[in-house]
């Protein structure tokens, strides 16, 4: 069974007494209904997904900055701010990660809207633009 119900049903019961039982039924306190479960079931796998998908976008640019000999792109940001010898390449990686959470805020939208399906993890990766390496 999808460990998902029991935060969705803590969430919604608060104090009051649910079970599940051996054969999937459950017993729930008065006024839930499975409706009620479902839902917030969607909503907290919903929230996973978004936060693997913010680690997996987030390990995706820092794993640039990290090939640049930077530690992260936090790093990378801290040279834009002030004429020095980084700023010109820290500035165009800085920029590509700002398209890549447009992507990512534009899929969710989507997504939100009903216009597209969820896509996988691999598939957001997939669609983050390329960098181009723009100095």
């Amino acid at each position: 069974m999808d460990t998902t119900i029991y935060s969705a049903l803590d969430n919604i019961a608060g104090v009051g007494r649910w079970e599940i039982n051996i054969d999937g039924s459950m017993n729930l306190p008065e006024g839930i209904t499975k409706v009620m479960i479902d839902t917030e079931m969607a909503r907290l796998k919903r929230v996973n997904y978004g936060t693997e998908i913010q680690e997996a976008v987030q390990s995706h640019v820092d794993a640039l900055a990290q090939s640049k000999r930077y530690d992260n792109m936090m790093s990378v940001r801290s040279y834009t701010g002030f004429p020095n010898k980084f700023q010109r390449e820290c500035m165009s990686m800085s920029i590509w990660a700002g398209d890549c959470w447009a992507v990512v805020t534009d899929i969710e939208v989507a997504v939100m809207l009903g216009q597209r399906a969820i896509p996988t993890v691999q598939e957001v990766l997939k669609e983050l633009p390329k960098y181009l390496g723009r100095e």
